[in-house]
């Protein structure tokens, strides 16, 4: 912390999550005490705390849309974040509808505000896809490399994007629509493995993550 003052750093992303403890992590009393800490790094640093934390294995592509409920193990991680955003990769019925390639649908995520303690949530997904960039490197032995980048996407029409806003509502069975909307995956092209993730904040902060 006495390093975040002197360089007055406002910003923490721990990733991952699980990286920072040995507790066992499904108990709630042990990961409530270690959110805790972070809290503390928060106030007494006067900074943004993000936390990257991975998945169950019942959520991400194919399986169930990552909610706020996905991260693996405690649930008091999510309980102690002000707030927590998901990610999910682009769905088939998505990509149908964006007339994108199935085969490059996992370029595609949207990152959704799934629980918010200090601000008003809109439900409204913002979409980002991942480019590959040259970096310019190539000699007349070698191509050179590329690598990963993320950029804003935007839906081809208005309509398009509504219509996947209502899908997004109503998307998993058994459960209700609002509470299937609002996710945090994490597709990682080039920073590690393709994965859901899941962010949570601490309570002195305003968002967070959560990654699988």
């Amino acid at each position: 912390m006495d390093e975040m003052r002197r360089k007055r750093i406002d910003v923490l992303i721990i990733d991952p999550f699980v990286s920072t403890h040995e507790v066992e992590e499904n108990d709630n009393n042990k990961i409530q005490q270690v959110a805790n800490q972070f809290t503390r790094i928060a106030n007494e640093a006067n900074a943004s705390v993000e936390l990257v934390h991975h998945i169950n294995k019942a959520s991400g592509d194919g399986k169930g849309e990552v909610t706020a409920d996905s991260g693996r193990g405690a649930g008091a991680l999510k309980d102690k974040a002000r707030s927590v955003r998901a990610i999910n990769t682009m769905s088939e019925k998505e990509a149908e509808r964006a007339d994108i390639d199935l085969t490059d649908r996992f370029s595609y995520f949207r990152v959704t505000n799934v629980k918010s303690n200090m601000s008003k949530r809109s439900g409204h997904a913002d979409w980002y896809r991942i480019v590959s960039v040259d970096l310019g490197n190539g000699t007349k032995w070698s191509s050179g490399d590329s690598v990963g980048v993320v950029e804003k996407w935007q839906w081809p029409s208005e309509t398009t994007d509504d219509e996947i806003a209502i899908e997004q509502l109503t998307r998993s069975s058994g459960e209700s629509a609002w509470a299937r909307t609002e996710t945090i995956t994490r597709q990682r092209t080039g920073l590690g493995e393709s994965s859901a993730q899941f962010l949570a904040s601490t309570p002195r902060l305003t968002s967070a993550k959560l990654a699988g």
